[in-house]
């Protein structure tokens, strides 16, 4: 319960774009992060980040380097945190490119996990290479 607390807080600055879609708009925090990985440790399974994600980082650092993988565990993990109908999914490429997001989402220089159909695909900015 208190994870939910701590992650509704988190998660809970969005944007609305056309068709009622809120759409998260700031970074996946250390904090957090750290969470879910110790989470995923203790069920066994590898995170690229597990010892550079603890509980000394920052209060409001940004995580990077998640893979693929990670992301779409990160996004299941957070809605197993919730009951109450609340749920998460990565931003569609159309999402991410409406004029409307680069109003308030910083993505220039930044790299960012997509909804792909198999798997999570990963959106680079223009001048992002």
């Amino acid at each position: 319960m208190i994870t939910a607390v701590k992650v509704a807080r988190s998660l809970r600055d969005v944007m609305w774009l056309r068709e009622n879609t809120a759409v998260y708009v700031r970074p996946v925090v250390k904090d957090i992060y750290t969470i879910f990985v110790k989470n995923e440790k203790a069920r066994g399974h590898y995170c690229p980040l597990d010892g550079k994600v603890d509980s000394s980082s920052k209060a409001g650092e940004v995580t990077v380097g998640m893979w693929a993988d990670d992301a779409a565990r990160f996004v299941e993990w957070i809605n197993s945190l919730f009951d109450d109908g609340t749920a998460f999914r990565l931003p569609t490429q159309g999402e991410l490119a409406d004029p409307e997001m680069g109003l308030v989402a910083d993505l220039a220089g930044h790299s960012v996990w997509m909804h792909g159909d198999v798997h999570p695909l990963l959106y680079c900015s223009d001048g992002l290479s």
